[in-house]
């Protein structure tokens, strides 16, 4: 054979390679990079704390900028007692909501390594963080240590019983 011949047959191959190849690999590699299209770990958590933050900061308008579950009004509650699966979420069910107060009045119990840090260290090594929302409306993640040393006494959990007290429209 000569070597045009070869030539063809190399380009054939590779082509032929290309063309099985890069399916194969984008039908492997996509539906682990795609999302299931619910928000999972922190992303989920940090979505829930700020739901709650939203709604105490809404109720609290017509309450002198106090935050009381039991006088919520059932329609601004409805659907926020959406949760990540498995979330366990501690609330404080009466607070008084400023800009300036940096209480924590909503703790997601679970961490989550789905946040990565800056650098590429910090994204192979994460390290689990606990999502909590504050008085002024700010969401952000802390420690295990930093959750630990938290004061949870006042704190209640965040389940269905809460849809269940508020009043009916």
């Amino acid at each position: 054979m000569d070597t045009s011949h070869w030539q063809i047959r190399n380009r054939f191959i590779a082509l032929l390679g290309i063309a099985f190849g890069v399916p194969l690999v984008m039908a492997l590699l996509l539906p682990a990079l795609s999302s299931t299209g619910k928000p999972v770990g922190n992303i989920g958590a940090r979505m829930t704390c700020g739901r709650f933050l939203r709604l105490a900061k809404t109720a609290a308008a017509t309450n002198d900028h106090r935050f009381d579950l039991s006088k919520v009004q059932a329609d601004l509650a409805q659907g926020f007692f959406w949760r990540p699966r498995n979330a366990q979420f501690l609330i404080k069910t009466n607070f008084q909501v400023t800009k300036t107060s940096q209480e924590i009045v909503i703790a997601c119990t679970n961490s989550y390594r789905n946040v990565p840090g800056p650098g590429l260290w910090a994204s192979l090594v994460r390290k689990p963080l606990h999502a909590v929302g504050s008085a002024d409306g700010k969401v952000k993640l802390i420690s295990g240590s930093e959750f630990t040393a938290l004061d949870l006494s006042g704190f209640t959990p965040l389940d269905g019983r809460q849809t269940r007290a508020l009043p009916q429209p």
